[in-house]
């Protein structure tokens, strides 16, 4: 299993899949950003904009695999502290 997306036959790499929304939101929070007068406190704006882009690919690409069921190990504290409390061989 490759993890690529089918979309009518053509496969698409998750990441491509992710960029899609993230550019959305990237451009969406960065109107808002210059109707709210906020880009006036940024020392860089190509800079900012870039480390926007990538927060957001960041939180699409982890809302798309969790919505696809790859949410990975579970971070319950019972799953952390068995995993760290078990016995090890004493040679």
């Amino acid at each position: 299993m490759s993890g690529d997306v089918d979309l009518l036959g053509v496969f698409l790499p998750p990441l491509l899949v992710a960029a899609l929304p993230a550019l959305f939101l990237t451009g969406l929070l960065r109107r808002l950003l210059r109707r709210a007068d906020l880009y006036r406190f940024v020392w860089h704006q190509p800079l900012f904009d870039f480390a926007l882009l990538v927060l957001m690919l960041g939180f699409s690409a982890a809302a798309l695999s969790h919505l696809a069921g790859f949410a990975g190990p579970s971070l319950a504290p019972a799953t952390l502290l068995s995993s760290t409390l078990s016995p090890m061989a004493v040679p």
